[in-house]
């Protein structure tokens, strides 16, 4: 139980980790921000990626 759940977690910060690289590439891209205000938008963004897919565990556990 504890390693299945482990292993969610992990599966789950390696997911939200490659959204954040994928955003922070985007956004160097396309709007050049300074490095602070840059990293405080991706930080924002790893936040709520984790939030909405603990809320879609937490709703798909209920199901």
């Amino acid at each position: 139980m504890l390693n299945r759940f482990a292993t969610k977690w992990i599966s789950i910060f390696a997911f939200a980790l490659m959204l954040l690289i994928l955003i922070s590439v985007w956004m160097n891209w396309f709007l050049p921000l300074s490095f602070i205000g840059r990293s405080l938008i991706s930080l924002e963004a790893f936040v709520i990626i984790i939030v909405l897919i603990d809320l879609a565990l937490k709703k798909s556990k209920h199901i």
